[in-house]
């Protein structure tokens, strides 16, 4: 019951990423946790429609998005629209955006001043600034 109560009350992310990158992905997730958030995977909501409601509701209801490419996905050049919807909706609410790459130096295909770049081995800063701001 307590865990319930908790899971609540801390600042939720909403967890964007391509298929090619869900093992990232649930490190990331996992790290995040543990860290202090409440994580939302779209790949754990209930699908539905084109893009469910249950995605859209998370985005919204989210503090924060993060967003995790590979560089393997940054090179190919072919970041799912899935992803670039995530982003963009997260830009039109005006929330935070985190990107976590496998690769320190990663130049995202896209640029944009609000998107803040981390490497994995950083992804507690993500928890640490969201933590601080609640």
């Amino acid at each position: 019951m307590t865990s319930a109560i908790s899971t609540r009350t801390r600042p939720r992310v909403f967890l964007s990423f391509a298929l090619r990158d869900r093992r990232l992905a649930i490190k990331v997730a996992h790290i995040l946790s543990e860290s202090g958030l409440n994580v939302v995977r779209p790949d754990e909501l209930e699908p539905g429609g084109e893009y469910s409601a249950a995605v859209r509701d998370a985005m919204r209801r989210s503090a924060a998005m993060v967003v995790v490419l590979s560089q393997a996905a940054i090179e190919s050049e072919q970041i799912p629209s899935s992803v670039l919807f995530e982003i963009g909706a997260g830009f039109g609410a005006e929330k935070p955006i985190f990107v976590v790459t496998d690769n320190p130096g990663a130049k995202l295909p896209f640029g944009t001043p609000k998107l803040r770049i981390l490497p994995a081995s950083r992804v507690e800063e993500i928890a640490d600034e969201l933590l601080a701001r609640s």
